[in-house]
């Protein structure tokens, strides 16, 4: 089974605003954060890498979505209110972890003391117990000839910002990153043990490795879907 993380189901950035971000602090190798951390990239200053992590996640907890204001001690008025976020390394220092985009993630307060497990980890703890509600519901976007194939309930929707590809040496097809392309896709919203029966079938037929969050639009509304990952690229 797909192993569940935290970090893997909060939605990515989009590319075009990884590329603000880029031109706003000149920095070419802005990316998203990696759920797994980062230990090999090469660091970049604190007061530089730390304010552009915060653009880039909309000084907002990539948690929960907060991003209240808070106080400090300061003389100027305007100088005593800062938001109330952390910047967070998923592989701390002393283990390893590198300051670059891929292992620091903006958390508030709250959020970042979750993250202490027997003494600072850097690692999400397991009683963040929403992600296991029985009542959670899940968006899944699979290719459409795959729901139709297993006949798993569906609506037929696209997704922004990727596009089919076939390899030329193995002739399988995926999906990658294409910022201004739009695919077309089939989105099952499942209950957690419907996705997990799903999931199953799915690893039975295929050869996936893991999954990641996107945001989608659908009419007048934005949805959070995961998308598979397989050996060739997205599952799509």
């Amino acid at each position: 089974m797909i192993a569940e993380n935290v970090y893997k189901n909060i939605s990515r950035v989009p590319i075009s605003h990884l590329q603000k971000v880029s031109d706003a602090f000149s920095i070419a190798s802005v990316c998203d954060f990696l759920p797994e951390g980062d230990r090999e990239s090469p660091s970049i200053a604190w007061q530089r890498i730390s304010r552009a992590v915060l653009m880039r996640d909309h000084y907002a907890c990539r948690i929960c979505g907060s991003s209240s204001l808070g106080e400090v001690n300061a003389d100027e008025p305007f100088a005593r209110h800062h938001f109330a976020v952390q910047v967070h390394h998923i592989i701390p220092r002393n283990a390893g972890g590198r300051d670059s985009f891929g292992n620091l993630i903006t958390l508030c307060e709250e959020c970042h003391r979750k993250t202490f497990k027997g003494g600072y980890s850097g690692i999400p703890v397991s009683s963040q117990t929403t992600l296991d509600s029985v009542d959670e519901r899940i968006s899944l976007c699979l290719p459409l000839e795959v729901a139709g194939m297993l006949s798993l309930p569906h609506r037929k929707t696209a997704i922004s910002n990727f596009a089919r590809i076939t390899d030329d040496a193995s002739g399988a097809k995926a999906a990658t990153i294409a910022e201004g392309s739009t695919l077309e896709c089939a989105m099952l919203n499942l209950k957690r043990d419907r996705y997990q029966e799903v999931l199953g079938k799915l690893l039975e037929e295929f050869d996936l490795d893991d999954y990641e969050t996107f945001m989608i639009s659908e009419r007048d509304r934005e949805a959070s879907c995961r998308v598979l990952i397989g050996p060739h690229g997205y599952f799509l």
